[in-house]
């Protein structure tokens, strides 16, 4: 009985925590970045905070792009294509921060991340098949 309610805590705990991620701005999240990367590769000062507004910019923009989703970007490649143009902007602007083998280092994390963030829609889309498949054999 108590490891239930014990991992129903955790797990209310995981999502509280994933919701105050959500709720952070731009700003925050930037700064949370660049010291993540300060970390990581061993940043200047001067690199860390070129690259908080380099993230702060990446951030509001991804935001723009995410908030217009369902409005005037409806169409899927156009949408996929401003994401796409705005990644590579940021890899730009990463290249002129960083050194060559900082770039690289945080190029290979980066990629990691997103393919790990792909898999993670990719699961949770086959959640929601299957549920909806339910649905309707439950209503059949």
């Amino acid at each position: 009985m108590f490891f239930l309610f014990a991992l129903s805590t955790i797990a209310v705990a995981q999502h509280n925590s994933h919701e105050e991620t959500q709720k952070l701005t731009p700003e925050q999240r930037a700064t949370l970045q660049a010291k993540k990367m300060a970390l990581h590769l061993d940043l200047t000062q001067d690199q860390e905070t070129r690259a908080a507004e380099v993230f702060k910019t990446h951030f509001e923009t991804h935001e723009k792009i995410r908030q217009n989703k369902n409005s005037e970007t409806k169409n899927r490649y156009q949408r996929t294509l401003k994401q796409l143009e705005h990644q590579q902007e940021l890899q730009k602007q990463m290249a002129q921060i960083l050194n060559k083998q900082q770039y690289a280092t945080w190029k290979e994390r980066h990629e990691k991340q997103s393919k790990k963030r792909h898999k993670k829609r990719q699961h949770q889309g086959e959640h929601k098949q299957h549920g909806q498949k339910m649905k309707k054999k439950n209503a059949a």
